[in-house]
């Protein structure tokens, strides 16, 4: 099919129970476990991949089968295609790194890497990397996408999620309450203009 970007949908269901489509390309993957459940066999919320090649990393590939979450991991797929995964918002998490390079994953929401607490300052600026046939900088985690990142030291980082995905959903809602002034001109041309309420920068 055509090589576009497929955004990560999230579908939030009651009970603090969403469901996430894990998008994934054909070839390697850094994939991660965005929710908590215990349905976290790899052939189970990958459909497409090849039997026995999940990888995690610590100072070496270990094979692996389960996904943990904060733990990325290499995949290989067979096609492109989208997994599927339901379980519990992770709204929170702690992760254990290593010194030096470490592959981790994020939370049900997308996480901005400077949020990330980092109490020992052991995490190297600037090696956030996710992977789509070849490394990319980035400074946001992805629900279900796995990230190298590199650490001058071992110890434990924890990520929010900081009601920044929350705060775009809410501006959908804050039209009902918002004040709208329409400027029109002779050639028939309008504007909406917004006011009443206060907005956030994004």
């Amino acid at each position: 099919g055509p090589d576009v970007d497929i955004p990560v949908f999230l579908d939030v269901v009651s009970g603090g129970e969403i469901t996430l489509d894990l998008p994934y390309s054909s070839g390697w993957n850094l994939v991660g476990l965005p929710v908590s459940t215990t349905d976290n066999f790899y052939m189970d919320l990958f459909p497409d991949a090849l039997g026995g090649t999940m990888y995690s990393f610590n100072q070496g590939y270990i094979p692996e089968e389960i996904l943990m979450n904060g733990t990325g991991y290499w995949l290989r797929m067979a096609s492109d295609g989208y997994g599927s995964v339901t379980g519990f918002s992770l709204n929170q998490l702690e992760v254990s790194l290593i010194t030096g390079w470490n592959i981790i994953t994020g939370l049900s929401f997308s996480v901005d890497v400077n949020t990330i607490i980092d109490p020992q300052g052991i995490i190297v600026p600037f090696t956030f990397y996710g992977f789509d046939e070849s490394y990319i900088l980035t400074e946001i985690l992805e629900p279900g996408i796995g990230y190298w990142v590199r650490t001058s030291g071992e110890g434990v980082v924890e990520m929010n999620s900081d009601g920044q995905e929350l705060r775009s959903m809410d501006q959908y809602s804050f039209f009902d309450e918002v004040n709208t002034l329409t400027l029109k001109n002779k050639n028939g041309s309008s504007i909406q203009l917004y006011f009443g309420v206060e907005l956030n920068e994004e």
